[in-house]
């Protein structure tokens, strides 16, 4: 999506979270748009908080995504040092997949 394209590409970081910002507004269960602003918020504004909130709002909607159940269990262990909730959710992701590296390699 642009969004994506403007953060990973462009590493235009302020239009991107705009994007994400306004696709969230007209469709606030988007699982793909809460996912990657909230990696956006962990990578560059480092706004924890937020990018926490947003990765149990994608939960909700698909409690089963890998990648959103690796990354949110990565902001847990790495930034906010809640490892024992990370660990819950390692697990979750490789019950789902277990050859996902990420997952198993966290």
């Amino acid at each position: 999506n642009y969004a994506s394209f403007l953060d990973q590409v462009r590493c235009d970081y302020q239009k991107a979270e705009g994007v994400y910002k306004q696709v969230l507004q007209a469709h606030p269960t988007h699982e793909g748009a809460l996912l990657n602003y909230a990696s956006l918020l962990t990578r560059w504004a480092h706004d924890y908080s937020s990018a926490e909130s947003l990765f149990r709002s994608a939960l909700l909607y698909q409690p089963r995504h890998v990648v959103t159940l690796t990354n949110y269990a990565h902001l847990l262990h790495h930034k906010l040092k809640r490892t024992a909730e990370a660990e819950e959710l390692y697990k979750r992701a490789v019950a789902q997949c277990p050859t996902f590296a990420p997952a198993l390699a966290n």
